[in-house]
């Protein structure tokens, strides 16, 4: 198992570099940051300083490089914007983007699960069909969509709600945000799940445990949902990352102040550094979630093994 950690660990160095060497050069083509920060009548001057200032007078290869070398001692640059250190900016937002990407992974699992051993277990009865029903709404919808819809429902006209933000940082102001977000999740492993039990539930070693005269209810939690749980896993890990990803849009309709929205305001004013450092710890916890989804295989299927 270290063996196998330690050549995961190995890769992700390239996965990083390369995430970091594409978001290098698609950032350059985004345009001319100076042309954002200067005001309309700026003389040539003031713009030949500010990008000596900036470091964006040197050529191209030589900033790349510059870009890699700073990478290699953690040093993720300064923002354009903001004046001060990338790194520091993310952290003080990351906190925020994980409680949201938690609370929605939560909300779906918590549906999901029921829903789906429900599904499976009256398979083709109309508790199945509506299940199957909502879930296709659920995994229909885009995000920014229902946020959209759960606003103007519950947050203007019931006014059960906040509109968003992140006030004072309680419960009430995550619900709407942890839902739209964790729709789709919550749709994808209702439909994982039931069909993964449908399968186990046919197996031989499931008819032998009912031969044997074990309760319904002991089948169900102790051999068939177990078996049936790894492509869930599977599923609920790579998802992580997708939360974390759809999250700049769910961050962005209801204002929420996490790593998405600061990088949706960093491409909006061409942040490079800024946006460089957030798709690169993006793509960091994307991976170390895949590894950390990986060592859980072991856990809930004994037969795999990684020596």
């Amino acid at each position: 198992m270290a063996k196998y950690i330690i050549k995961r660990l190995f890769y992700a160095v390239f996965v990083l570099f390369g995430v970091a060497t594409i978001v290098f050069f698609l950032t350059r083509l985004t345009g001319d940051p100076i042309a954002i920060m200067l005001p309309d009548g700026a003389t040539d001057e003031q713009v030949a300083e500010l990008t000596a200032a900036l470091g964006l007078d040197k050529p191209l290869l030589e900033q790349y490089f510059i870009y890699l070398s700073d990478l290699l001692r953690l040093n993720f640059g300064e923002s354009l914007r903001y004046r001060s250190p990338t790194l520091g900016l993310i952290l003080e937002r990351l906190p925020a983007t994980l409680r949201l990407a938690g609370t929605a992974m939560l909300f779906a699992l918590l549906l999901a699960v029921p829903c789906g051993i429900l599904a499976a277990l009256k398979r083709g009865t109309a508790a199945d069909q509506g299940i199957m029903a909502l879930v296709m709404a659920g995994q229909a919808m885009p995000v920014f969509w229902a946020g959209i819809l759960m606003i103007m429902l519950f947050a203007v006209q019931m006014k059960w709600l906040p509109t968003g933000g992140y006030g004072d940082g309680g419960l009430r102001y995550i619900i709407l945000p942890a839902i739209a977000l964790g729709l789709h999740l919550m749709a994808l492993v209702t439909r994982l799940l039931r069909s993964s039990l449908i399968e186990v539930m046919g197996a031989d070693y499931i008819r032998t445990a009912k031969a044997k005269g074990l309760r319904a209810k002991l089948v169900v939690a102790k051999h068939a949902l177990r078996n049936s749980m790894l492509p869930v896993v599977t599923v609920v890990g790579l998802q992580m990352g997708a939360l974390l990803g759809g999250s700049v849009v769910t961050e962005t309709v209801f204002a929420w102040p996490g790593v998405g929205q600061l990088l949706v305001q960093a491409i909006t004013y061409r942040d490079f550094p800024l946006v460089q450092a957030c798709i690169t710890m993006l793509a960091a916890v994307f991976v170390f979630v895949n590894l950390a989804v990986d060592i859980i295989y072991v856990f809930v299927d004994p037969r795999i093994s990684y020596s």
